[in-house]
């Protein structure tokens, strides 16, 4: 045993007593022998509890790996701030997040407080009817948006739904996927995978992406994105998810668990309101935060369609028929691929359809002025039907407005389909879309009959080929062609 650190050996002076009564009394000892003796011992068993025992290796060797760990530390210590910088901006944004989140579920309570008394005001909000009750959200869904009945010749446009609403997509398909000709369990073969865990399924009726982990795939593209171009995709986000997707368009794109950084890029979200009954649409990042919720209820987890509309650095963002985010100044890198993120688990997973990226868009009467006609793949129709959908109204709008403005311009409407199904149903279906379009023009915007004629064309014109999802979408076009 060595020496106890920090005591110094007791040495006998010569002349003096090693004990005795003429004997010094020790420091810190009382007095009287029993009780220093005592006090002593406790000093000595305190001192035993917070000396460390001493290393068996030489002091050469305790130096040297002191100073081993030290560099060590020095080494990774770069690391550990950047590390720790990542950490700090996310423990940042998950705050604002969650103060956001409290600020809209505010505004929910208050909106859901005065439309109940409206409702106990006016009557609303009683009992659906009979034919109602009992039926699949989804169904219900997919009757506003364009199945459902009208009296106007096939047109469903113009509901109350459609706040704002002046979405019309590209006319040149960049990248459309349904996922039809995929196999139940894969995960998609034209998508690109960058982490997480999703497979096909069959759902509401249609096969989806079904995610059920934080995912991130990319959709890819044939070259970097027009200055002007849409994006549209069906989505069910997770019903307990915050940021449920997340949608970036730079060449710069971080990684799935990489931060973003909200000074360069700006970022399309949507997200489940907390009590899951509506979502909310936001840009941010790149010096603009702008977003609102939906004021139409989405209880039970039915899909919504989320669409982007981009011309230069103006983006516009809209949750089915409302459009929830305007920013003139959006910070956006166009590049080849396009990155999806999406949060979702095992126990509420996150569920994607009906992908399109459409590039273009010009004036309807510029282009037919230039060329003579002109293709719209703004006119959308329920599928198989001649049901006009609601989400055709702005291009409607925009045809009669034209219409309107050159009373001297005659028309024929031409309705055009791919090579899917039997060609003498899809020759019917053209003509019956070709007339519904002509009526909705004559009934909703006054135009005199007599300057429009419509025609169908079936598979029997197809502006691409139809081997693939992009040829088959610009295939299913409605032409106006001046007289």
């Amino acid at each position: 045993m060595g020496r106890r650190r920090g005591r110094r050996p007791r040495r006998h002076r010569p002349g003096r007593p090693i004990a005795g009564g003429g004997a010094r009394p020790k420091r810190g000892a009382s007095r009287t022998p029993q009780r220093g003796a005592a006090r002593l011992t406790r000093r000595r068993e305190f001192r035993c509890r917070l000396t460390p025992a001493r290393s068996a290796a030489p002091p050469r060797a305790a130096l040297a790996a002191a100073a081993a760990a030290g560099a060590a530390s020095v080494a990774l210590a770069p690391a550990r701030l950047e590390a720790q910088g990542w950490l700090d901006r996310a423990k940042q944004k998950a705050k604002e997040r969650v103060e956001r989140q409290v600020d809209r579920q505010t505004d929910r309570a208050l909106d859901h407080a005065v439309d109940s008394t409206a409702a106990r005001a006016t009557g609303e909000g009683r009992a659906r009817p009979a034919a109602d009750r009992g039926r699949d959200p989804g169904a219900r869904s997919a009757d506003r948006r364009g199945g459902g009945g009208g009296s106007d010749a096939g047109w469903s446009g113009g509901g109350a739904a459609f706040v704002n609403y002046d979405f019309t997509p590209g006319d040149v398909p960049l990248f459309v996927e349904d996922f039809a000709r995929e196999t139940v369990g894969d995960f998609p073969r034209r998508l690109t995978l960058r982490g997480g865990n999703g497979e096909v399924a069959e759902w509401n009726g249609g096969r989806w992406l079904r995610l059920t982990a934080g995912s991130a795939f990319e959709i890819p593209l044939r070259g970097p994105l027009p200055p002007r171009f849409t994006l549209e995709m069906d989505v069910a986000p997770a019903v307990d998810a915050i940021n449920a997707v997340e949608v970036l368009f730079g060449a710069d794109v971080p990684g799935r668990w990489q931060p973003l950084d909200a000074s360069r890029e700006t970022v399309l979200t949507l997200e489940r309101v907390a009590g899951g009954d509506a979502v909310a649409v936001w840009a941010t990042g790149g010096g603009v935060e702008a977003g609102a919720r939906t004021r139409a209820a989405f209880r039970g987890g039915r899909p919504v369609t989320l669409r982007a509309l981009v011309d230069g650095r103006y983006l516009k963002a809209y949750a089915d028929g409302e459009r929830l985010a305007n920013v003139p100044n959006a910070t956006l890198t166009r590049a080849r691929r396009i990155l999806v993120r999406v949060n979702a688990n095992e126990d509420s997973p996150a569920y994607l359809t009906n992908i399109r990226v459409m590039a273009g868009g010009r004036r309807l009467y510029d282009a037919l002025a230039e060329r003579g006609r002109v293709a719209t793949q703004g006119v959308l129709f329920a599928t198989g039907s001649d049901q006009i959908r609601a989400e055709s109204k702005p291009t409607l709008d925009e045809m009669g407005a034209m219409l309107g403005e050159h009373p001297d311009l005659r028309l024929t409407i031409e309705g055009h389909t791919d090579n899917a199904g039997d060609p003498a149903a899809n020759q019917a279906l053209s003509e019956r879309r070709a007339q519904a379009v002509r009526q909705a023009l004559v009934s909703r915007y006054g135009v005199d009959g007599d300057r429009l004629q419509a025609r169908g064309y079936g598979a029997a014109k197809p502006a691409a080929p139809n081997a693939t999802p992009e040829g088959r979408q610009q295939n299913r076009r409605v032409e106006l062609v001046r007289q």
